[in-house]
């Protein structure tokens, strides 16, 4: 296996040079260049050419069509990412969630292993993955595949999400869009507004957005409890508002508020496994959520010469969660509300701006953390947890010659958690401290000036922590889990951008990866990943774009250790072997396109223990879509999932906890159409 991945690195780069031996010349308004695509996840702007890590960047184009409700649909075609219901996406074969699912996460404050970053500032994730629903006003998202702990430190084993928002302007921008899609009757309301308020020194921007409608939830109602809840209701509101203030050339401050808020069906929706294509949603998970999100941050930079730079950031978050759950009897029902109140501050001094012989950066992190939660009626806890953690980051790229490039990297990072947690007689402590040295360091050639080759080396981590047992009525203490990422990455471009190609080869080698048996965390002493993520964009003529995307995965328990011995040679959860992605778009006029494209996701296991109850079969989605400019209206039609394939990507039998069992399945077919109308 590990031989038939070797042979895709080198097929891919014998590739790249056949495309460039048989281009020939065009040229294309609609082509973006891999030096013209900016990416930031990584604490610098760079190029997408000279990104090392595996990266896959949705633009404002596309998040502007509407097809995508929100960042799981927005990111669930990218290779080697699985997405699940109120889950934090899977990465190469890595549960997002890892130790920080569900209860879970209430009781030890366990961390995701994927972190979701909107404007810099880090977005919180209790028990269910919600808050995602609405796209407006997006620049870019970024999604890195593997572990970018030495950038971002918590939480990105796994690897990170980075979104970038709209900044204001100085010059007048508005826009105001409509849109509806069926199946769920879903309505999306949304405006923008930018412009100076002081030429060239003051400039605002408002966005918001509400997106109202219904699920694919049944609304059915237990007889015995009848209720005025609309099982299937969720509500979106979201504003942002930015100020940028620029007195000098040398200096900026750009100040964001931002509230979102989520109501009804939100986070997971597990429906009763019972044989049948239904939608009707399990006993114990029928809850009408109530999520916000309020973040209010400063970024300032100031350009100290001509080639160095200090940036600052300030962030305050609040974040809340609650719950009312929906049960047979009355008497059952729990009512949850989850505080969490942090804060983020950040200085980077960046230096040799502009220079390939030495250029990097070198930033100090501190972030502290306060929660408490409470659960009243039949189900009674509460908790309360204080945590910070303080890091020095850096990292230098040396120019040893005009073609090759050495990054070193790392990050030294001190964090503490104090956790207090009460569950019936049961009344647990959890004080962990731990100390971390995270490096990095990658080698890149350039070839030629749009086509480089390199390779790259760095450490992951997660940390310790601790749960309940409710059944065994104990709290119990988990390690923490460390991985080493070793990766080869080429990135082509032929013709004037006319052809691209990027692959990322990698292996993935854990210690102490945190699993889940009988919903208990152990850690298995030693896992392993490897894969491949390959993409390619051909402009086939000046007016259609074809694009695939392949990633390739191997997944293993090497040794399951004393805690999980019965896992030996197993497959991890969620990690199907193949996935793809094959899309096509053309341009009938300058104003007018269409487009589609077909999804694969291979079969895997839903459980570590690769029970054959728990088997998942691949399954493929048809999405289309169609774009036309009027003047400065823009219209939109979409249909997702054209064939409406019935899939599920979980598939849960009935035990004692259980009696229905309980699934997940994909979106069923839906239309939607929208209208976007620019003011200027």
């Amino acid at each position: 296996m590990k031989k038939h991945f070797l042979a895709v690195a080198i097929c891919s780069c014998l590739n790249a040079q056949a495309i460039a031996e048989t281009a020939t010349d065009v040229t294309d308004n609609n082509r973006v260049q891999l030096n013209n695509i900016v990416v930031e996840g990584e604490n610098q702007s760079r190029s997408l050419k000279d990104t090392a890590a595996s990266v896959a960047v949705i633009g404002a184009d596309e998040l502007n069509s509407t097809q995508h409700q929100n960042l799981r649909d927005a990111i669930s075609s990218i290779p080697n990412v699985v997405i699940q219901t109120g889950v934090v996406p899977n990465v190469r074969g890595v549960t997002g969630n890892g130790a920080a699912g569900g209860f879970n996460s209430i009781s030890g404050g366990a961390n995701a292993r994927f972190n979701t970053i909107i404007d810099g500032v880090a977005q919180p994730f209790v028990a269910d993955f919600t808050g995602d629903s609405g796209l407006w006003d997006l620049e870019q998202i970024e999604v890195y595949r593997g572990p970018q702990s030495t950038n971002h430190g918590r939480n990105s084993i796994a690897g990170a999400m980075y979104i970038n928002t709209k900044d204001p302007t100085f010059d007048w921008d508005g826009a105001v869009r409509l849109g509806y899609r069926n199946k769920d009757q879903y309505f999306d309301k949304a405006l923008m507004l930018s412009g100076p308020i002081i030429d060239n020194v003051l400039a605002f921007r408002f966005a918001g957005q509400l997106v109202d409608g219904e699920t694919i939830t049944s609304n059915d109602k237990y007889e015995t409890n009848p209720s005025n809840i609309d099982l299937n209701e969720l509500d979106t509101r979201q504003g942002r508002a930015k100020l940028l203030w620029t007195p000098t050339d040398a200096f900026e401050a750009l100040l964001t508020y931002s509230n979102y808020n989520e109501e009804g069906d939100a986070g997971r929706r597990y429906f009763v496994n019972d044989g049948t294509e239904n939608y009707n949603k399990i006993e114990g998970l029928i809850r009408d959520m109530d999520t916000e999100t309020e973040i209010t941050s400063l970024k300032m930079r100031y350009q100290l010469s001509d080639n160095s730079s200090l940036d600052f950031l300030i962030a305050k978050m609040d974040y809340q969660l609650g719950f009312d759950s929906y049960d047979p009897a009355p008497a059952d029902k729990q009512n949850l509300l989850y505080n969490d109140e942090n804060k983020t501050v950040d200085v980077k001094f960046n230096f040799g701006e502009g220079s390939h012989a030495l250029n990097g950066f070198v930033g100090l992190d501190y972030f502290k953390r306060d929660q408490d939660v409470k659960s009243t009626g039949s189900y009674q806890y509460t908790g309360d947890d204080t945590a910070d953690s303080k890091a020095v980051y850096s990292e230098v790229n040396f120019g040893l010659t005009d073609k090759l490039v050495l990054t070193g990297g790392l990050r030294y990072q001190k964090e503490s958690q104090e956790r207090h947690f009460i569950y019936g007689a049961i009344d647990s402590n959890l004080d962990e401290n731990n100390t971390i040295w995270l490096p990095k360091i990658a080698l890149s050639y350039d070839l030629t000036e749009t086509n480089r080759v390199g390779a790259s080396a760095r450490k992951g981590y997660n940390s310790s922590g601790g749960a309940l047992d409710a059944i065994a009525g104990e709290y119990y203490y988990y390690d923490d889990e460390r991985v080493n990422t070793y990766e080869f990455f080429t990135r082509n471009e032929f013709d004037d951008g006319r052809y691209s190609l990027n692959t990322n080869v990698f292996f993935n080698d854990y210690d102490g990866y945190q699993g889940l048996a009988n919903r208990h965390i152990v850690n298995i002493d030693k896992a392993e990943t490897y894969g491949a993520e390959i993409e390619g964009i051909v402009w086939v003529q000046d007016d259609l774009e074809i694009n695939v995307s392949l990633g390739l995965l191997h997944t293993e328990v090497v040794d399951g250790g004393d805690d999980y011995p019965g896992v030996d040679g197993n497959e991890l959860s969620s990690a199907p072997k193949k996935t793809a992605n094959i899309g096509a778009r053309y341009y009938l006029t300058d104003n007018f396109d269409v487009g589609g494209n077909l999804q694969y996701v291979g079969g895997y296991y839903a459980d570590i223990e690769n029970s054959e109850e728990q088997k998942i079969g691949g399954y493929s989605v048809i999405n289309l879509r169609a774009n036309y400019k009027i003047g400065q209206l823009a219209l939109a039609a979409y249909i997702n999932n054209v064939t409406d394939k019935y899939a599920k990507r979980v598939d849960y039998p009935a035990d004692a906890r259980y009696p229905q069992g309980y699934m997940d399945v994909i979106d069923p077919r839906h239309v939607g159409v929208s209208a976007t109308y620019s003011f200027f």
